[in-house]
């Protein structure tokens, strides 16, 4: 299970922080959300927050749903009635950026997005290129190394999803199968037989 998913479920507002488009958001609510759930406020990772909500206590949810209705309140402040305001500020971004580039015929996002992935294939053609002849990467590169990639995977991400449009496929599926509830074998017995 998607530990967003989780947190969508309990705390609305605040899942629909952590994943959309607005970084100061979205670190607002990870801080709301590792501090109801009594993790380190220095661990932030997807991993680290992963495990602090799939561990979490009955007593944590709760105390999650109480920030939720403190960081709703913060939240329409600001201008956003529901959750799914957040999203659609996602939808109005994009919009917004391709609007652009149709009225300014801007040649830099092209650009940007060749350089991303001619830096990307080549730092990984010279890692497999290693990988190949036999040598090994000293240990301390390792931390660096998986940094860099990580940097280079997301901006090709951005790329893409700026050119292509992002799938919203896969996070619509997971919901819906959280949301599902099982067919025990009874009730497909029973539907094999009608």
């Amino acid at each position: 299970m998607d530990w967003k998913l989780i947190v969508k479920r309990v705390a609305p507002f605040i899942g629909a922080a952590i994943g959309g488009p607005f970084a100061p958001l979205a670190s607002a609510a990870v801080s709301v959300l590792v501090s109801a759930l009594g993790g380190d406020p220095a661990q932030t990772t997807d991993d680290h927050l992963a495990a602090l909500v799939t561990a979490a206590t009955p007593e944590q949810l709760l105390a999650l749903k109480t920030q939720e209705a403190n960081f709703a309140a913060q939240m329409q402040a600001l201008g956003f009635q529901h959750d799914t305001d957040l999203a659609q500020a996602d939808v109005q971004d994009r919009n917004s950026a391709r609007t652009r580039q149709e009225v300014l015929k801007d040649h830099t996002p092209q650009i940007l997005a060749y350089m991303g992935l001619a830096a990307w294939s080549g730092f990984n053609g010279i890692l497999l290129f290693m990988a190949f002849r036999g040598r090994s990467l000293p240990a301390d590169m390792s931390p660096i190394i998986m940094r860099v990639l990580g940097t280079m995977d997301a901006l090709l991400g951005m790329a893409f999803s700026y050119f292509f449009g992002r799938s919203h496929d896969s996070a619509a599926k997971d919901q819906m199968l959280f949301n599902s509830t099982p067919i025990n074998q009874a009730q497909q017995a029973t539907n094999k037989e009608a």
